[in-house]
């Protein structure tokens, strides 16, 4: 069976060369101008230069040794939905 016509029925995959291009190709196929992005604080530079000529509003959550805190991501999430934001992306 040549694997390189296998068909996938549930799913598709997208081939790039690096982790910048499929960044690049999330952020174009996810958001745009007016969304707000919750992201890591610190986020990876090259991610915000992806993002920030886009125009979208980044949020950062701050994160410890595993990842964003909970806690933190949750009172951001009860902050924006009190002034009627629902973030487009986490």
């Amino acid at each position: 069976e040549n694997i390189r016509k296998k068909k996938t029925p549930d799913w598709s995959i997208c081939v790039q060369t690096g982790s910048q291009e499929g960044i690049a190709k999330a952020v174009d196929m996810l958001i745009g101008p007016e969304d707000t992005v919750l992201v890591d604080d610190p986020t990876y530079a090259g991610t915000l230069a992806l993002m920030r000529p886009i125009g979208c509003k980044l949020e950062g959550i701050p994160c410890d040794g595993e990842g964003m805190i909970p806690e933190k991501l949750q009172s951001k999430l009860e902050e924006l939905k009190a002034k009627g934001i629902r973030p487009r992306v986490v």
